[in-house]
């Protein structure tokens, strides 16, 4: 599954995140039998609600409130909170340990974990500590350093004398207070050493000054379009450098945050972006989108992996079936749209649609509410369709039959040159059951449909 906080690919039997330490608690994708709509004696005005994809630069829906994962999208500062996870009794090494002189702390805990910050880096690591003879070893960017505890004070090798405080140290503000006191030199910094001050050369005349900022607000102009939004991490002269964390809006107010490398205020190298309804994505990114290999997933299931063109699939690359984790299709893709001969096509939809059987909407209601997945054969009339290039959501009454207990959703990859349904088109479905959809139409009906991946649509 994937961090809702960091992105990072943890294996399911882990409750906490071992990249940002994040406690991982599993969503349910199901909605219970009592959301279950029921009969209506009228229309929604617009069935419309925000599709399954998203994207940094995408308008990702026109109703809000479909699976939100809570808190996913919105990361936490960079500095934690002091909660109780040091013991007083002096026999651990847990807490916060301050070098007053060179404005740097280090934070221990419980799990094994170890975070440096000052005013210019964070560095997360690793330590072992033995209570009975009071010595350990921190492990910092891949550096080992020994360290020794003396009553309330913390000897590290090459790292100098470290002080205990109290649970309700600020940490945060004692790095803002160390920043602005700061003059930022060129040093010649020890590799084998963290980090104190950091410089960046423009030119043998001009240097760049280098910060660390928290929830700091910036406009930045990315390729997409511009954005303004809060920003956690490294910037140098004025503009995300290096790594941090930032969260903006879209025009349709969906937030997302994208988590990992800058440069000049450009998405660039490792990292992730997750949205609030759920959505993760992460890999190699340049000019703000992924480029490179990369994944898709949802609610922590993988939809694709492979090659990325400008946010879009390209090249290699595998399409999952969401509710059953089976191969959709595997080959080449071309901005987006799944690259196949005619014939190919054939075989693989024609095996899918051998094996699907003909499925009412309460059949398959009952499928996506106990997590089932079935190869279903479905048949009704369009009734709204949103399209953003080769991805597809669409609605249709069950049977042509113009109810709310009738509304079916789908999910459609379109492969190249297929034609896009249309409102009011008399369409046969073949694909697999999902989850339960839950949304609010534009006169404030609660909806409760059955989702379904389709495979092909005739």
């Amino acid at each position: 599954m994937f961090c809702t906080q960091c992105g990072h690919i943890i294996p399911d039997t882990e409750t906490i995140c071992q990249n940002c330490n994040h406690p991982l608690t599993v969503k349910a994708t199901v909605a219970p039998d009592s959301v279950r709509p029921q009969e209506f004696s009228l229309l929604p005005e617009n069935p419309a609600l925000t599709p399954k994809k998203s994207r940094i630069g995408l308008v990702v829906g026109i109703v809000a409130g479909v699976l939100l994962l809570a808190g996913a999208a919105v990361l936490s500062g960079c500095f934690p909170s002091s909660d109780n996870d040091r013991d007083d009794t002096g026999d651990s090494v847990e807490g916060i340990w301050v070098n007053e002189d060179k404005g740097e702390i280090l934070r221990f805990r419980t799990s094994g974990r170890v975070t440096f910050y000052n005013a210019f880096d964070e560095l997360r690591g690793e330590y072992e500590y033995d209570a009975k003879t009071e010595e350990g070893v921190l492990t910092l960017d891949d550096e080992d350093y020994d360290f020794t505890v003396d009553d309330d004070e913390l000897d590290v090798d090459d790292m100098g004398i470290f002080d205990k405080e109290d649970d309700d140290f600020d940490i945060e503000g004692f790095i803002e207070e160390i920043a602005e006191s700061t003059t930022v030199e060129q040093t010649e910094t020890d590799p084998t050493m963290p980090p104190t001050v950091e410089t960046v050369e423009q030119s043998t005349e001009t240097q760049q000054t280098t910060m660390t900022v928290t929830d700091q607000t910036l406009t930045l102009t990315f390729s997409f379009g511009e954005r303004t939004g809060t920003y956690t991490g490294t910037l140098v002269d004025g503009l995300p450098h290096g790594s941090g964390s930032y969260t903006a809006y879209n025009s349709d107010g969906v937030a997302w945050t994208y988590h990992g490398q800058w440069e000049q205020g450009h998405c660039t190298g490792e990292g992730t972006t997750i949205w609030e309804d759920g959505h993760v994505e992460g890999g190699i990114y340049s000019n703000d989108m992924l480029n490179g290999q990369g994944y898709s997933a949802y609610q922590d299931r993988l939809i694709h992996e492979g090659e990325y063109l400008n946010g879009e699939f390209h090249n290699q690359g595998t399409l999952y079936n969401y509710s059953s984790g089976e191969i959709i299709y595997t080959g080449s893709f071309n901005s987006g749209y799944i690259k196949e001969t005619a014939e190919n096509r054939l075989a693989r939809v024609g095996a899918f649609k051998d094996q699907s059987i003909p499925s009412s909407v309460n059949e398959l209601y009952d499928a996506c509410a106990s997590n089932t997945s079935i190869r279903s054969e479905i048949s009704g009339t369009v009734f709204y369709v949103w399209q953003d290039d080769e991805y597809v959501y669409f609605q249709i009454y069950d049977n042509g039959v113009e109810s709310r207990d009738t509304v079916i959703s789908f999910e459609y990859y379109l492969s190249e040159g297929e034609t896009v349904p249309y409102e009011g088109q008399s369409v046969t479905v073949w694909g697999t059951t999902e989850y339960l959809e839950s949304y609010t139409t534009e006169d404030g009906t609660e909806m409760t449909v059955p989702m379904i991946m389709a495979w092909n649509v005739e």
